[in-house]
């Protein structure tokens, strides 16, 4: 039995007396028509293995393929001018279960209905059963078939979970109650009545007691709440909170799959360049405005602001060099008279000259 790296979906065994026949066995995910469906089938090498590929049948019958026909596929003896002998069997079982749940036809694949395949479904198992060769080759059928659907359980409630977070992360409540009971329940609850509270409060301009409504939420990952609290806290004119509150919002989203918020991007860009940090407000846009899907006209107000920090930026960054070579040339000066150093005319001329550029750049006309 393939036990190590054994693809989702497959099992394979063969017999100590002849490697070269393997019985595999193949149960198509649950969302697919083959739901519940367990299939048998066999690969033949050849004793010129690995050189050369192995013949493939399915023996279950399962409305996509002849019982006992071999399939014409890339991977199989139909065509040894493809094959690559580097393949190991769990390549070739990933091939069948791929082709299986597709449409394409071939040399051993049949057509048939979805509900005669979901009937060849739900007989699989018996059928399987039925046959000493099968139960020779997995002897644990039963065993087998109860360890999967307890993965499969698992793995369906964890979905379920993470959908769950998601609704809840964009504030979409009425569908997450929908999918959950107990104590988490009554969290989801008590975010979708603070936040409705909260932006009634806002709404009516009361934003401090706004913020003690989705306050009392804040403990329940609702990337919506923490945004809307960011906004009444960018009211009352609190830049520190704004961006935390924005962080906060955006790692939720990016935990759950959810798209990045233009609208915390923009919000905390502006909180920083509040806060003088004018790097991190152009980031922000930057990336704001890289988002797609956006409204034409909030993108056109972020390029905006964007050019606006973004020269603020530069001019301020330019009249700082210039204070620092001002402010060298000062101190050379000043070593110099402290030490009887007589002072050059280019040491004069180069503050003259930086002064000059100040003039210069005060006279000009400023934009509007």
């Amino acid at each position: 039995m393939i036990e190590k790296d054994r693809p989702e979906f497959i099992w394979a065994s063969h017999k100590e007396s002849n490697i070269l026949v393997w019985s595999f066995l193949v149960a198509p995910p649950d969302d697919t028509v083959y739901r519940g469906g367990w299939y048998w089938g066999r690969l033949k090498f050849p004793s010129e293995y690995p050189m050369m590929p192995p013949s493939i049948t399915v023996v279950t019958p399962s409305g996509r393929f002849a019982t006992n026909t071999k399939i014409c596929l890339s991977i199989s003896d139909f065509h040894p001018e493809s094959w690559n002998p580097a393949l190991q069997v769990s390549t070739i079982l990933k091939g069948v279960l791929s082709f299986m749940l597709g449409d394409e036809l071939t040399t051993g694949a049949v057509e048939a209905s979805d509900a005669e395949r979901r009937r060849l479904a739900g007989e699989s198992v018996a059928w399987n059963k039925r046959h000493p060769e099968f139960s020779a080759y997995f002897p644990n059928f039963d065993e087998l078939r109860a360890t999967e659907a307890d993965r499969r359980e698992r793995l369906a409630r964890d979905d379920a979970s993470k959908r769950r977070e998601a609704l809840v992360a964009r504030g979409d409540f009425v569908k997450a109650l929908d999918t959950c009971e107990g104590p988490e329940r009554a969290d989801i609850e008590r975010a979708r009545d603070r936040k409705a509270a909260g932006d009634a409060k806002f709404r009516s301009g009361d934003f401090t007691a706004a913020i003690d409504e989705y306050s009392a939420a804040a403990d329940i990952r609702c990337a919506a709440l923490l945004r809307n609290r960011a906004a009444a806290y960018e009211r009352l004119g609190d830049h520190a909170r704004v961006v935390a509150d924005c962080a906060a919002a955006l790692a939720i989203d990016a935990d759950v799959g959810e798209p990045v918020s233009f609208k915390a991007l923009v919000r905390r860009a502006a909180a920083y360049e509040n806060l003088g940090r004018p790097r991190d407000a152009i980031a922000d846009l930057e990336k704001a405005i890289s988002l797609e899907g956006q409204d034409d006209n909030k993108l056109q107000d972020a390029r905006r602001k964007l050019e606006m920090i973004t020269a603020a930026h530069d001019a301020a960054t330019t009249d700082s060099e210039k204070n620092k070579r001002k402010n060298k040339k000062k101190k050379k000066r000043k070593k110099k008279k402290e030490e009887n150093i007589p002072i050059d005319d280019d040491d004069d001329a180069g503050e003259h000259e930086d002064d000059e550029e100040d003039d210069d750049r005060s006279a000009a006309p400023q934009p509007p």
